[in-house]
């Protein structure tokens, strides 16, 4: 825990450099793949709104099609969920 505190209080620093009053929003989707709807809904809040990144679990019934769709936006940052067990 003591060599994570300094990384921590370096990350902190980085990101609030520019003006520590900036207030920041990062929208996050979560759990595509896990149906057809969450993909396209994931897709179109990244096209059409604001979020910026997305999760993906590996085990979810969606994931070859949802890993086309992102592969097709290579600039959307994606996440991979670790799943230790299935619903």
């Amino acid at each position: 825990m003591r060599t994570l505190l300094p990384l921590l209080f370096l990350c902190g620093r980085l990101t609030f450099a520019q003006n520590p009053a900036e207030i920041r929003l990062i929208v996050r989707s979560d759990d595509i793949g896990f149906c057809h709807t969450a993909n396209e809904a994931c897709m179109k809040v990244y096209t059409d709104g604001i979020s910026r990144s997305v999760e993906i679990p590996a085990i979810v019934p969606w994931f070859m099609k949802a890993v086309k769709m992102l592969k097709a936006r290579p600039e959307y940052d994606v996440g991979v969920h670790l799943c230790l067990t299935a619903e």
